[in-house]
């Protein structure tokens, strides 16, 4: 626990890939060092001429990290829309919900009533299935939950799986 302070300024002092430089360097222009501190001049101190100096080199570091930042957004979101894949959902599909998030008396009402461990390992992973009723945007859908479960009727198909049953 003690340790935790220079673990902060190693992390602060060290180079990060995202922006190319330490957090201390874009925050506050420079890397302080640990013993010498009090030694450094205090850049907030200095005549104007020098002043001048340091604010335009801070500016720089700025506009530097929106550039870097900015080329780290568009390298991510390439990477991401690489693996991107549309959804085979259809409104009528019928479809299987995952309980991951659900209260746990949802998935397994028979279990849970007749007072079996209501554990969420011994619940099944889906439910239904229910059918797609309307679409709610890109990635949503309406389903025809019953109306008794008082949840939410719009779901993002990363919980929905379709349902094979014949």
């Amino acid at each position: 626990m003690r340790l935790l302070p220079l673990a902060e300024f190693t992390y602060n002092a060290a180079k990060h890939k995202v922006i190319g430089m330490a957090p201390f360097k874009a925050d506050i222009g420079y890397v302080p060092r640990l013993l010498l501190d009090l030694l450094a001049p205090d850049p907030w101190r200095l005549d104007s001429k020098e002043g001048l100096a340091y604010a335009e080199k801070l500016s720089k570091t700025i506009r530097m990290l929106r550039e870097r930042m900015e080329e780290t957004q568009v390298m991510i979101t390439a990477e991401a829309n690489e693996k991107w894949q549309a959804h085979p959902f259809r409104v009528g599909d019928e479809v299987f919900l995952d309980t991951q998030s659900l209260p746990i008396g949802y998935t397994n009402v028979t279990g849970a009533a007749n007072g079996s461990n209501n554990s969420r390992r011994f619940q099944h992973p889906y439910t239904g299935p229910f059918k797609l009723q309307k679409k709610a945007g890109e990635n949503a859908f309406v389903l025809d939950i019953p109306a008794h479960w008082r949840l939410h009727l719009v779901f993002n198909v990363a919980r929905l799986k379709l349902s094979r049953v014949d």
